[in-house]
């Protein structure tokens, strides 16, 4: 007789604690962004999370984002047991959540066969590749045209432009994606957010944040369409790499989905290299 069950994480200290650390030991097995850096825990109206329990030991844990800017993506769903009973229980516990959602998404390491085998057995669908690259040699300096500087988003002013920016130019590349707002921006924490202007006009984005000791996370490299074309990503990419190195950080890494050859080819001239395939997988609730 199977002793697995799933618990709901409340408010009780002891379940957020059982809850983060299994998060901290087993998140990055399939996706490191399963808790943005800082935030902390709480299962408010809407963001439900679950321990799956084998007898009194931790074996799994799932949770769903649900706020507008990752609304249906799964902040965790992985169990040390590997097995279907496993993943369908944890799947059965957060469904009763997606109501009001038209899909859920996840990441999984392209290696994680087993795994991607269960999610497929649960209606899961490959939806996109994206690659994890990094690049550890000295950024190429940049070199602007005149009319063009870079600086930092300016808290309280900025994030309206930032988002508009993202939004525009992620539009044909992510059709459905929800847009980005200013009151969900999470603001650069450690780091820096970056945005390029030709004259009074902001034309770009490129977040620089800490990932580890040494390591930067470049993300949210946005060029507008109208701008595009003119060799504008590779500089600001470059001026992202020089303002990490002078915050000590000297490997870089970043992510880019596989069908858009022309950023991947970016980052490949750049001298990024390909770490890993992260797989996309989808499930429609409607």
């Amino acid at each position: 007789m199977s002793l697995l069950r799933t618990v709901a994480i409340g408010e009780a200290e002891a379940q957020l604690a059982e809850f983060l650390d299994y998060c901290r030991q087993h998140g990055a097995e399939h996706d490191e962004s399963y808790l943005p850096p800082g935030e902390p825990y709480r299962e408010r109206a809407g963001e439900p999370g679950y321990l799956l329990l084998d007898g009194d030991r931790v074996a799994g844990a799932v949770s769903l984002f649900r706020g507008p800017r990752f609304r249906g993506r799964f902040r965790i769903f992985h169990s040390v047991l590997c097995t279907l009973e496993a993943y369908t229980l944890m799947w059965e516990a957060i469904y009763t959540h997606t109501s009001d959602l038209e899909r859920v998404y996840l990441f999984l390491p392209e290696a994680l066969t087993r795994v991607r085998g269960f999610l497929e057995q649960l209606g899961f669908w490959v939806q996109r590749y994206a690659w994890a690259m990094e690049k550890t040699s000295p950024p190429t300096p940049s070199g602007w045209m005149p009319g063009y500087q870079v600086r930092p988003l300016r808290v309280g002013v900025d994030e309206g432009a930032w988002c508009q920016g993202i939004n525009a130019a992620f539009k044909e590349a992510y059709v459905g994606r929800a847009d980005l707002m200013p009151e969900y921006l999470p603001g650069p924490g450690d780091g820096v957010m970056l945005m390029l202007y030709h004259e009074d006009t902001p034309v770009g984005t490129l977040a620089v944040s800490p990932e580890s000791p040494g390591t930067a996370e470049l993300g949210n490299l946005a060029i507008l369409p109208s701008y595009q074309g003119r060799g504008l990503g590779t500089n600001l990419l470059r001026e992202g790499m020089a303002t990490a190195t002078g915050m000590g950080l000297t490997t870089m890494v970043l992510s880019v989905a596989a069908d858009n050859p022309a950023t991947v080819q970016l980052y490949l001239r750049e001298g990024f290299a390909k770490l890993h395939t992260m797989v996309c997988y989808s499930r429609e609730l409607t």
